[in-house]
């Protein structure tokens, strides 16, 4: 996959997150989509592609180690997308899925194509596995 710039933080709003876990319920999961990304679809689907090619996420459901990470930094959760300032923060919809990713040191994370969290075609899905920090990176104390 080439290297493509990320999308700007404007773009972000429009992004859904979904935390889960694995089918057999074992691993926590984030999934990012966006409503209007589709076949169709190509700049929505472009910026989704970006954001998994900063990420170094690859095709396919494997989940291979990625070297990127989430952040849970008191009660905040966020993903460093690859924007030098800014990354994408988010909510988990399960309570106890942040004591799981906290517990495992990280978690499974995928990128979907297409306008819902799990389409069936693997072709439309990236993904890679993130392990979990603590601490803000240094360029985000001194973004702004």
């Amino acid at each position: 996959m080439s290297r493509l710039a990320p999308p700007d933080p404007e773009f972000l709003p429009g992004i859904r997150v979904d935390t889960t876990y694995t089918p057999r319920g074992s691993l926590p999961v984030v999934t990012l989509f966006h409503p209007h990304a589709h076949t169709r679809n190509v700049a929505a689907g472009t910026a989704m592609l970006a954001i998994a090619s900063a990420l170094g996420l690859r095709y396919g459901r494997h989940f291979p180690r990625t070297g990127q990470y989430i952040y849970n930094i008191r009660d905040y959760w966020a993903l460093d997308y690859g924007h030098p300032r800014d990354a994408l923060s988010f909510s988990p919809q399960d309570p106890v899925w942040p004591h799981v990713v906290r517990g495992g040191e990280g978690c499974l994370l995928a990128i979907s194509l297409e306008h819902e969290p799990r389409p069936a075609d693997e072709v439309r899905m990236l993904t890679g596995r993130v392990a979990l920090r603590d601490r803000a990176p240094r360029e985000w104390r001194r973004a702004g």
